[in-house]
């Protein structure tokens, strides 16, 4: 998360935890979806998570 998109955040929640949840959805031309496969409840799903205070996106 770039350190403006932070603190912006930061301002409206002040001292409130962020928390920012996401999913998405992949269909290929096909039609076949994209789904993950949870490690701690063997589930499928859609590939999704979330980024926790001072967290970087990028892995």
């Amino acid at each position: 998360m770039s350190n403006v998109l932070h603190t912006e955040y930061k301002k409206k929640a002040g001292k409130d935890k962020i928390i920012l949840n996401f999913t998405c959805g992949i269909l290929s031309q096909s039609g076949k979806i994209l789904l993950q496969k949870r490690a701690d409840k063997g589930t499928w799903g859609l590939p999704g998570g979330d980024v926790h205070n001072n967290r970087c996106l990028k892995r």
